[in-house]
């Protein structure tokens, strides 16, 4: 009994170091986003002072740390969720691993909802990882190949259909947009609608909780 429970319970150092470090690269980005309003990140030149440190940090995060650190963070908790999905694991753990799974995945649930919801932050991933995690739960058993199709054809219908909705070409030219040069007219007026987008984010949020909430609901 003592050694089934201490497997069910033992930590594996490497997962939580790595998980630790992503936790920690994640937060590092999310310090620029909440620093700033939220367009500001794409185009740090419109928000600011463009000075040297301003740009490396912004250039760091952006090509070194933001994609690294949320591709090492799904990769972690596709890892978690495959160690307690485990035969071994299930089998030692019975019906309760099984709950431990679900409530598990409830709670991760139930935070990134608050934290969506209440604390106002509508990018939350948490989510989306427990209600993944739940619905990944009948493919446990199946083979790794089918597995392997499986996430190929998710990931290829989910570009298709995002390729779709984007425009190939200009309404009145059969010249492709990315072909296409802006005038300085048109980078004019879009930097212009950019600011003041942003301004008016900065006044939303200095507003006050309700008028914040009542935008939040109006994001697609």
């Amino acid at each position: 009994m003592t050694d089934i429970s201490y497997s069910m319970h033992e930590r594996i150092a490497l997962l939580d170091t790595l998980r630790g470090i992503a936790v920690l690269g994640i937060f590092f980005v999310n310090v620029i986003y909440f620093g700033q309003p939220y367009s500001a990140y794409n185009f740090p030149t419109m928000w600011g002072e463009a000075e040297q440190l301003n740009t490396f940090v912004w250039a760091f995060s952006n090509l070194w740390v933001e994609d690294s650190m949320r591709a090492l963070f799904i990769m972690l908790f596709g890892a978690s969720t495959a160690l307690l999905l485990s035969e071994k694991r299930l089998h030692l753990g019975g019906v309760l691993g099984v709950e431990r799974f679900f409530r598990r995945n409830l709670i991760l649930m139930i935070i990134g909802a608050v934290h969506a919801l209440l604390l106002l932050a509508p990018h939350d991933v948490l989510f989306v990882y427990g209600l993944l995690a739940i619905l990944a739960f009948p493919l446990h058993r199946l083979r790794p190949l089918l597995l392997l199709l499986l996430g190929l054809l998710m990931f290829f219908t989910g570009t298709l259909i995002r390729s779709e909705g984007a425009p190939s070409a200009a309404s009145n030219s059969e010249v492709p947009l990315y072909q296409k040069r802006a005038s300085s007219q048109e980078i004019s007026a879009f930097r212009h609608g950019m600011i003041q987008e942003m301004q008016e984010d900065v006044g939303i949020y200095g507003s006050g909780y309700g008028e914040i909430f009542d935008t939040q609901k109006k994001l697609p």
